[in-house]
């Protein structure tokens, strides 16, 4: 799965690193990120980072969020001009040269009123925690004591209809544990080679399982604010 901008830009150095989800990201997800689940669907994405994030962030967490999406059907608008991807221009109904004179050419079919939703996403680095005490004990042993470090991030989801209501704002944070010295590395090496793949929590299964509950969540939400949208257009269209 697509790995994530948000922990590779909290600028630590190489080290064994873990991953804990703290809220939004442990509720459950039905929703399949690999299939076709927003076929038609028209999305405007737009991602905002806040300092210590930079704008390259929030494009990195666009490109991929907006990836995902495609893969799901839906249809990425420009941020700037809610137009498809590489649209072609349709030709003006005004030009049309075989109009009959004196004749007003047949009415346009009414133009889309925009996306169908609007999703933005706000990144930011909620907390950054280093333990001096823990860096003097690894200095101590030569790094058979791990020092620690930490950040908690947090990625705020909203998701608004056509005309602007809201449908879903919830804030998903998680934290990303970093450990540095040969005891991490110890701990690391036990990781992988005592457990099974799927039960690893360090290094690259971090950033896995970190991938997998962000795009999931990602993906049900968004899923569930198609399924409300179109619940609430049929309620508006009346009955027949």
């Amino acid at each position: 799965m697509l790995a994530l901008a948000l922990p590779l830009a909290l600028g630590a150095p190489a080290c064994v690193r873990a991953y804990q989800p703290i809220s939004g990201l442990q509720a459950p997800v039905v929703v399949n990120p690999a299939h076709p689940n927003l076929d038609g669907v028209q999305v405007a994405l737009s991602c905002q980072a806040w300092p210590p994030l930079g704008p390259q962030d929030a494009t990195r967490l666009c490109e991929r969020v907006g990836a995902l999406l495609e893969v799901q059907g839906a249809t990425i608008l420009e941020e700037s001009s809610d137009s498809p991807r590489q649209a072609g221009t349709a030709p003006s109904a005004g030009a049309d040269p075989l109009a009959l004179p004196g004749l007003s050419p047949a009415p346009a079919p009414p133009a889309t009123s925009g996306p169908d939703l609007r999703l933005s996403l706000s990144a930011r680095v909620v907390h950054r925690a280093r333990y001096p005490l823990s860096w003097l004990a690894c200095a101590a042993t030569a790094t058979l004591v791990p020092a620690w470090s930490e950040a908690t991030f947090a990625q705020r989801v909203e998701i608004r209809d056509a005309r602007g209501a809201l449908l879903v704002d919830r804030e998903l944070q998680g934290r990303t544990v970093r450990r540095f010295g040969a005891g991490a590395v110890l701990g690391a090496l036990v990781d992988r080679v005592a457990r099974d793949p799927s039960r690893q929590v360090t290094g690259p299964a971090a950033d896995r399982a970190l991938s997998a509950d962000l795009y999931g969540q990602l993906s049900q939400v968004i899923y569930n604010a198609h399924v409300q949208d179109r619940a609430r257009r049929a309620i508006s269209r009346g009955p027949g």
